[in-house]
């Protein structure tokens, strides 16, 4: 009669395995999660930045600001949209040029404010804003960058 060595696993093996993968995985997910909305943050304020840019070079052309993006030219830029209705670079962002008070005010200032798209994620992506307190990013002419409802996500 022979004796069989048995090979393979045990039990109590699989299950630490199991519970170090569950504790690597607590640590990584959010860590990614994180460094995401860190990204599509830059995208948000790489796409304001550059459309401050191009109000600057539209109001040397004709002593007023755009009041859209449509008549900045945002397209020419790789930006997607029509009329006041535009995406970022990377498309996590709507971009816009807030309603000034009267055509006057054009002459004077512009506000370019930046709102995330919801994306097929929404609900832990809002989760994930909202925890940060960074909804919307908004430049203006005089270059005050501000975000909602938190003060500092520009940094």
């Amino acid at each position: 009669m022979t004796l069989k060595t048995s090979q393979g696993f045990t039990l109590i093996e699989l299950i630490i395995v199991v519970t170090i993968i569950g504790l690597l995985s607590m640590i990584a997910v959010p860590t990614y999660n994180n460094h995401i909305t860190k990204s599509r943050r830059a995208d948000a304020k790489a796409s304001l930045m550059e459309l401050s840019q191009l109000q600057e070079s539209f109001y040397g052309d004709n002593s007023k600001y755009a009041k859209d993006l449509e008549e900045l030219g945002a397209t020419k830029f790789g930006f997607k949209g029509s009329g006041n209705k535009f995406t970022s670079k990377e498309g996590f962002y709507e971009l816009s040029v807030e309603p000034p008070k009267d055509e006057a005010e054009l002459q004077k200032t512009y506000t370019l404010k930046a709102v995330p798209i919801p994306s097929d994620n929404q609900e832990s992506r809002e989760k994930s804003l909202k925890s940060e307190g960074c909804l919307s990013f908004t430049i203006d002419a005089a270059g005050n960058k501000k975000s909602s409802p938190k003060i500092d996500c520009w940094h």
